[in-house]
């Protein structure tokens, strides 16, 4: 499946962290965030043209890697990502800054 098509990837706990004191100082609690979404680049585009909505974060921190694992949805109807392949992503601090929200971290795993 080409379309839509899922990229993997994982957070810092930092930046969990970071994310989650942002949410709190704004009185957000997690059920009222809005859609996050996440910008993709191929190595070869520049910038991140290629735009997704975060549809999983993992219940927990992995505390072998100190890392969240998340997923998220792109459409990909011009099929500009095919195969499984590194992707670069917006960084997740990005979250913090309302009210445009990106997350994923610089490099991410694309799968159809």
């Amino acid at each position: 499946q080409l379309d839509p098509i899922w990229v993997y990837f994982n957070v810092s706990e930092r930046d969990v962290l970071r994310i989650k004191q942002s949410l709190r100082r704004r009185g957000i609690t997690y059920t009222e965030t809005p859609p996050v979404m996440v910008e993709v680049g191929l190595p070869s585009e520049t910038g991140y043209p290629h735009q997704g909505k975060l549809d999983y974060i993992a219940p927990q921190i992995d505390t072998g890697t100190g890392t969240l694992s998340a997923r998220a949805v792109l459409d990909n109807a011009d099929r500009a990502c095919s195969c499984a392949c590194a992707l670069r992503s917006a960084s997740a601090a990005r979250l913090c800054s309302f009210p445009r929200r990106r997350l994923a971290p610089s490099r991410a795993a694309m799968t159809s």
